[in-house]
């Protein structure tokens, strides 16, 4: 008698298959948590693979209606034991490859014999649940019981009660996360509504202050301060002279002798000259200062910038419009000119 391969029968059969594709997976490198995909967070559509025959999926639905109730939740039947279990669920993996409407796939089944979970120890189903795009939580046999499919799915589950659990948040944890949310965002947009109310507030000061009416009134005001003290200066220096006439005439009239009235005389003819200087240098430093601010009020007059070809538009309430985005397209504008005015209608705008 010639022996070529001895195997144990029964619950080794399963043990056999289960170490000998495991190892091939480990050197494949699909069992590494690294390359394990990310569940969504509030999932709106899951595919259950299991038996139409069997209760595992009624389980299913009841916890995921209790705790977050799914928009789409589909059944697709599949064998969960014998030869055709691990070709009926590839099928319909491959299926939900092809439909969006699904997120996470639940592959379940409940217990049974080692025997009876041997077809999802087989590698071309773990091979697809691996390439699936989308999450994979397996919910296979009894709560002891580990299949290949277990280890090269994204999540195993001990029941299929658990992987409804794990897949599905509380809904009230959900309803109280939106409540904080809201709360926040509230909180968040009022702070920012008063950051740039503040803001809009500074800037329409800073406006105000620079504005060229405000320019013009600030440059009035200097020139007229300068015109009164020019005025004051002429005054002065015109009651100074008097005053020393007066006290010149004075000395000559008290001192006769010829020789003081030469010296007076000529005493009186430097002071006027040097009155004269005094005079004159104080009016040609006023006149320069008047000419100068009259320049510079001049060069920043409304009119005076029209002259040059610029002109000042308004909007229909009668604002100054400083930025495109101040208008709308069909708005009616109106363009202030050196002379007359022109009114418009906005076709196009660019607003950076």
């Amino acid at each position: 008698m010639d022996i070529y391969d001895i195997y144990e029968i029964g619950s080794g059969n399963f043990h056999k298959v289960f170490e000998d594709t495991k190892n091939k997976l480990i050197a494949r490198g699909l069992l590494d948590n690294k390359v394990k995909k990310v569940f969504p967070r509030y999932p709106t559509g899951i595919a259950i693979i299991t038996s139409l025959s069997g209760s595992v999926y009624k389980d299913i639905l009841k916890i995921i209606s209790r705790r977050f109730p799914v928009r789409n939740v589909g059944i697709f039947n599949c064998a969960v034991q014998g030869n055709k279990c691990a070709d009926t669920i590839i099928k319909q993996l491959k299926l939900l490859e092809k439909v969006d409407d699904y997120e996470i796939i639940i592959i379940a089944r409940g217990g049974g014999s080692l025997d009876d979970l041997i077809g999802y120890n087989n590698e071309k189903l773990a091979n697809e649940i691996f390439n699936s795009k989308k999450p994979v939580v397996t919910a296979i046999g009894h709560e002891t019981d580990t299949t290949i499919c277990d280890l090269v799915s994204d999540f195993r589950a001990a029941t299929p009660s658990e992987a409804a659990e794990f897949i599905t948040p509380n809904i009230i944890d959900v309803k109280e996360e939106i409540e904080n949310t809201k709360v926040y965002l509230k909180k968040d947009f009022k702070s920012k509504i008063d950051k740039f109310r503040n803001i809009l507030i500074h800037v329409n000061q800073d406006i105000e202050i620079n504005s060229p009416k405000n320019k013009l009134k600030e440059l009035s005001q200097k020139i007229y301060f300068h015109k009164k003290n020019y005025v004051n200066n002429i005054t002065n220096i015109k009651t100074n002279y008097n005053a020393n006439l007066k006290e010149l005439f004075y000395i000559l009239k008290n001192n006769n002798p010829y020789e003081k009235i030469k010296r007076t005389l000529e005493l009186v003819e430097n002071k006027r000259v040097i009155l004269e200087q005094s005079k004159e240098k104080i009016m040609e430093s006023v006149r320069q200062e008047l000419v100068f601010l009259t320049n510079t009020a001049e060069s920043v007059n409304p009119e005076n910038v029209l002259e040059r070809g610029y002109s000042l538009t308004y909007d229909s309430n009668g604002n100054v419009i400083t930025k495109s985005s101040s208008v709308k397209k069909d708005d009616i504008i109106t363009s202030r000119l050196s002379k007359g005015l022109i009114k418009s209608k906005v076709l196009l705008k660019n607003d950076k």
